[in-house]
């Protein structure tokens, strides 16, 4: 359980949070709750999941998959090999 979930489902601060809200009202503590939801709510529209994202552009091919050599890979392959032969 991260730290986070920890801290909000702690006994003092569930009950710091039913005295908060009890202490502003029936009114204020709504209009509260309305404004942190509308923010969850754009925070969620305004983002997307970078996971869904395709690389590159369209048309483009793929990158090739790990393992296999690409310009990073072989630059390192080379930069190994001149050090070695040094």
């Amino acid at each position: 359980m991260s730290v986070r979930k920890a801290h909000n489902s702690g006994r003092n601060h569930l009950r710091n949070v039913v005295e908060y809200y009890q202490e502003i009202g029936h009114e204020k503590a709504q209009s509260v709750i309305d404004s942190i939801t509308n923010s969850y709510a754009a925070e969620g529209q305004a983002s997307s999941n970078p996971m869904l994202q395709q690389p590159g552009a369209p048309g483009a091919y793929p990158p090739p998959p790990f393992g296999f050599p690409g310009k990073f890979q072989s630059r390192f392959f080379l930069l190994s090999f001149q050090r070695a032969s040094l």
